[in-house]
């Protein structure tokens, strides 16, 4: 199954735009509205970026990774890092 989690108007939208300074188009660009992202990605793997998403309030669809069925794990956390100009 593949879910998009942050919709637009949602509260996780709002709190990665408030938080992150990110437009919509931005979050889909950067694969953030896909459940996979959070599942099956390393995203998790990164402190700083996985903090960024708790405060976002998307920290729990972390937790959803038995339930997801992708192939291989994505290597994001580089890409969404070098995006929002954090330090490496």
């Amino acid at each position: 199954m593949v879910g998009k989690v942050t919709m637009s108007g949602t509260p996780e939208s709002r709190a990665l735009h408030r938080e992150l300074k990110l437009t919509q188009r931005e979050v889909t660009w950067l694969g953030l509205d896909d459940l996979a992202a959070f599942t099956h990605s390393d995203l998790r793997d990164d402190p700083q970026i996985a903090a960024l998403i708790d405060r976002c309030g998307c920290g729990h669809l972390f937790d959803l990774n038995d339930h997801d069925f992708t192939a291989a794990p994505k290597a994001m956390a580089s890409e969404v890092r070098r995006y929002l100009r954090l330090a490496a």
